[in-house]
């Protein structure tokens, strides 16, 4: 969790015009003064994890009776702190296949959020040690008829697919290419998921 570090304002603030930050966070520490400071230091946008808008399965996700709370609350603060606020989201197949994507996608809306990132579901962290689940490319192919169709509706946050974006036909991996990732002992590597300093 990136807001662990009591440095991380001076850490945005050494990013300049040629770039941009974004803060991907579970949202734990996002307080309104911190967003606030984060805005000031120049953070470009804050990025909060939220897997189902219902709040026992994001809690049961998370291992976290307050990880529903402290992703709403992170939300709340990063849009009135002016910040552009994203929601993260790893989907699984029955909610993709289901009218859940629909229920969180206008909960979303509620909220106010600028765009939410569908992420497919990798090999790491504690997900390896469980059923990890492969999507395959008839799933990807869902997402990106998702992406277009909700994309159409200048009511609803924008649909950012990784998966669509991703593939070989669109623009690939872009680890390292347009991005990077710095951990939080420092060390910078192509994205989160490929942790190769």
């Amino acid at each position: 969790e990136p807001l662990l570090r009591p440095d991380l304002e001076k850490l945005v603030s050494l990013v300049d015009d040629r770039s941009y930050t974004l803060l991907f966070t579970s949202g734990h520490l996002l307080d309104p003064a911190r967003a606030r400071a984060l805005k000031a230091a120049g953070l470009t946008a804050a990025v909060v994890s939220l897997d189902s808008h219902i709040e026992e399965e994001h809690n049961g996700k998370r291992s976290s009776p307050a990880a529903y709370g402290e992703a709403l609350a992170a939300l709340k603060n990063s849009i009135e702190a002016g910040l552009y606020t994203a929601i993260s989201m790893v989907i699984t197949k029955d909610i993709l296949y289901s009218r859940r994507i629909y229920e969180f996608i206008k909960f979303a809306a509620g909220l106010g959020v600028h765009e939410i990132r569908i992420l497919r579901p990798k090999p790491c962290g504690k997900v390896i040690k469980g059923n990890f689940e492969i999507l395959e490319e008839r799933d990807v192919a869902k997402f990106v008829d998702l992406q277009y169709e909700i994309n159409l509706d200048p009511a609803l946050p924008v649909i950012m697919s990784l998966p669509h974006i991703g593939t070989i036909n669109n623009y690939g991996c872009s680890g390292g290419r347009t991005h990077v990732y710095v951990s939080g002992d420092g060390d910078v590597c192509p994205c989160d998921f490929v942790p190769i300093s």
